[in-house]
């Protein structure tokens, strides 16, 4: 009886495994039906677009860009009058770290890198600090004498047919890395920098093109004169930087250097395989270079204990130069959770058991003290905002950039809703504008307060050094600001 039974369990075992053969061998070859139905697709639609390009392209004018809408800030960040109480520090809190040389290190390894060998099927790129080889054969690279029409089809044709390991190398990299639409552009941007020298911007511009086009990504190209412009929608607004519009779409222009007093020609932009919007949105997922544990200096002295937590100097460097946009976007990021956790954990521990005031006062003094001051002019040498994870890595910033860090902290560890205040200058101000913000508590709380949306904000100023909550800067005291939902 037992040898049937036996007998009866290895056929069963031979069946199980036998279905389960079956069932993969036509998964994989769905998966393969599949890939080659995209595949197809792909080259489809690559033929007809080229094919359109050849049409004659419309006349455009140019939009100036718009001012950057972030305020001036004040030089030096304001003090709470001395019979304000000080809350006291473990010592005295060391000068601020200056990272920027080091990110500029980082930043200035690309385009193109002479100290990288290279083979003629290979283009060594350096990524933020990360060496990557993508796969291309630059003797197989079209030129593009002169850009118009015909031009630019031929080469699209002939990118569609030379490119295909490097698309692929692509997505898998951006996927891989996570990367947003920024750092889709700037993987490209890098790749075709290599791929052709400094005396080919044009054809730099028409492979950037394509390549963001096969990442699904919506970009075209125009022309100024006898160069080549990339213009690129993004979901975001962007300031400081000129503009097409066109539909009702901005494609802000990208380029090697443009006569700006010339005319665009560009086309209706139908290519059906790209329709994905760029973004600039940072989602706390991308992952470039390696990380590193760096220490905050500052709030390690204030807290007491060393602080530390793991951050991409990659994605520092990629925010470098970052375009400018909204504060709200800024306000917004989502940070990873190694980073987060690294620091929210201790600043948990250090609030458990307080009220509410009690604990959005600590984080209150923590951020008024714990980042060194400066103007973006002094660090930057030009107008930047940070994100939040910036303002941790350079251990100093203004009143903007105080603004996400704070209410980043207060809606994470305290759990309380807050808003952005907004105020342009005055003649108390010296005409100086300044961003501060407010928290809602769950019971009323004395002090300087906002309506918004039926709930009542009382002002809490990461930037009115050892100023309670409640206190508004004088200078400001009697202003009405703009508010911002963050």
């Amino acid at each position: 009886m037992k040898k049937y039974i036996l007998l009866l369990l290895t056929l069963c075992l031979c069946f199980t495994t036998m279905a389960q053969n079956d069932i993969r061998s036509q998964f994989e070859a769905y998966k393969q039906k599949r890939a080659q139905e995209y595949k197809d697709y792909r080259e489809k639609a690559n033929a007809a677009f080229a094919e359109y390009l050849k049409k004659r392209w419309a006349d455009y004018k140019p939009n100036a860009a718009q001012p950057a809408p972030i305020p001036d800030v004040l030089p030096e960040p304001e003090v709470a009058p001395v019979e304000q109480p000080k809350p006291s520090t473990p010592k005295p809190l060391p000068a601020p770290k200056n990272d920027v040389e080091s990110v500029k290190d980082v930043v200035d390894k690309e385009r193109p890198s002479s100290n990288l060998p290279t083979a003629s099927n290979v283009l060594r790129v350096d990524f933020f600090g990360e060496d990557i080889s993508v796969p291309c054969d630059k003797n197989k690279l079209p030129v593009m004498s002169i850009p118009d029409e015909q031009s630019f089809s031929t080469m699209w044709q002939v990118f569609s047919s030379v490119t295909k390991p490097m698309v692929n190398n692509l997505e898998q990299y951006s996927t891989s890395h996570n990367l947003n639409g920024w750092g889709c552009y700037q993987l490209i941007k890098r790749v075709s920098e290599q791929a052709y020298d400094n005396s080919s911007p044009n054809e730099r511009i028409a492979l950037q093109a394509y390549l963001l086009s096969q990442l699904k990504y919506r970009a075209q190209v125009g022309t100024c004169g006898s160069a080549l412009v990339l213009l690129l929608p993004f979901k975001e607004n962007i300031y400081e930087v000129s503009y097409l519009t066109l539909g009702s779409q901005k494609f802000y222009i990208y380029s090697y250097g443009h006569n700006q007093s010339q005319g665009f020609r560009t086309y209706d932009n139908n290519f059906e395989y790209a329709q994905n919007m760029l973004s600039l949105d940072m989602n706390g997922s991308m992952k470039i270079g390696k990380s590193k544990e760096f220490e905050f200096t500052r709030l390690s002295a204030m807290l007491g204990q060393k602080l530390t937590a793991p951050m991409y100097l990659g994605n520092i460097a990629l925010q470098y130069n970052y375009p400018i946009l909204d504060n709200i976007v800024y306000y917004r990021q989502s940070l990873s959770s190694e980073f987060s956790n690294a620091i929210l954990t201790p600043l948990r521990q250090k609030i458990s058991g307080k009220s509410e005031t009690e604990a959005v006062s600590y984080l209150l003094n923590l951020v008024q003290n714990g980042f060194g001051y400066a103007l973006d002019e002094q660090v930057f040498g030009r107008q930047k905002q940070l994100f939040i994870e910036e303002s941790f890595f350079y251990e100093q910033n203004n009143c903007k950039d105080r603004v996400g860090v704070f209410s980043w902290l207060v809606k994470e560890l305290v759990g309380l809703d807050v808003i952005g205040l907004r105020y342009e200058g005055n003649a108390a101000s010296d005409g100086v504008g300044h961003i501060t913000c407010a928290v809602a508590f769950s019971q009323k709380v004395e002090g300087d307060a906002f309506t918004f949306q039926g709930k009542r904000y009382v002002m809490c100023d990461p930037t009115y050094i050892n100023a309670g909550i409640g206190r508004t800067m004088p200078c400001y005291a009697n202003a009405k600001p703009d508010i911002l939902a963050l």
